[in-house]
């Protein structure tokens, strides 16, 4: 095929179909920058999402809830391995529903479906191993804010995720972590009918940012759920002792 013959965007001398793709977004991500903006977030999303990835996928999610900073993504917000810490005299306590008027129903069934049913384990959690790393992060985060009446600082939520802040691009990566997983639980407190938003506004800056729950009985009442759990063997002791 001749130079003129070709058509823009499929070089002769690319053979690999996701090369050939690429080249073809390269020309329109130039031709049409604004539109291309609007929709190549989520076309990115849906391909690393159905490559089963799960952490390619987190560090993707990271890199856009971010704005899409200027760094490589690929390296610096490479998530570190990580492993929250288990405690190992932790036995959960079993919770009773029934006891329990609409309102508060309404968010511990809310819990039960996005931890349990959505993820396929049995209804005490036993199996919480199997949890995608976003999901038990969503735990974690929860659990540690429920388990403190003060609330928490970030610098402890990181320390328990198993996240390692020693660099800028860890400790950018830990607050984007963080920032996620309450947006997608007071999503679900407004799924649950929650008014009022489940967590005050956060007060301070960095890892001395602190997060803590609106209201007190509702605090208890997620403590509780979060203890019912086998998982919740990745919930330190609260600071201040046992909420009992």
């Amino acid at each position: 095929m001749s130079g003129q013959q070709q058509t823009v965007g499929a070089p002769s001398d690319v053979d690999d179909k996701a090369k050939r793709l690429q080249h073809a977004f390269d020309y329109w991500a130039k031709k049409y920058p604004e539109s291309f903006s609007e929709v190549a977030p989520n076309l990115l999303l849906e391909a690393v999402k159905r490559s089963e990835d799960k952490v390619e996928l987190d560090k993707l999610q990271s890199w856009l809830i971010d704005e899409l900073p200027r760094e490589d993504f690929q390296i610096k917000l490479k998530p570190p391995a990580r492993s929250p810490p288990l405690r190992s005299d932790f036995k959960p306590v079993a919770l009773d529903l029934a006891r329990y008027g609409d309102k508060n129903a309404a968010w511990l069934n809310t819990l039960n479906d996005r931890f349990i049913v959505r993820e396929k384990l049995d209804e005490s959690g036993t199996d919480h191993r199997r949890w995608r790393r976003a999901i038990r992060d969503q735990y974690i985060i929860l659990g540690v804010i429920a388990s403190e009446p003060e609330g928490v600082n970030q610098g402890r939520l990181v320390r328990i995720l198993g996240i390692p802040v020693n660099e800028e691009a860890s400790r950018k990566y830990a607050a984007n972590i963080v920032r996620a997983a309450k947006i997608a639980l007071s999503r679900y407190a407004n799924e649950a009918g929650i008014e009022g938003g489940l967590f005050k506004p956060a007060k301070g800056h960095g890892v001395n940012r602190v997060y803590a729950f609106r209201d007190e009985s509702m605090r208890k009442l997620t403590y509780k759920w979060v203890q019912s759990l086998s998982a919740g063997e990745l919930i330190p002791e609260p600071l201040g002792g046992s909420q009992d």
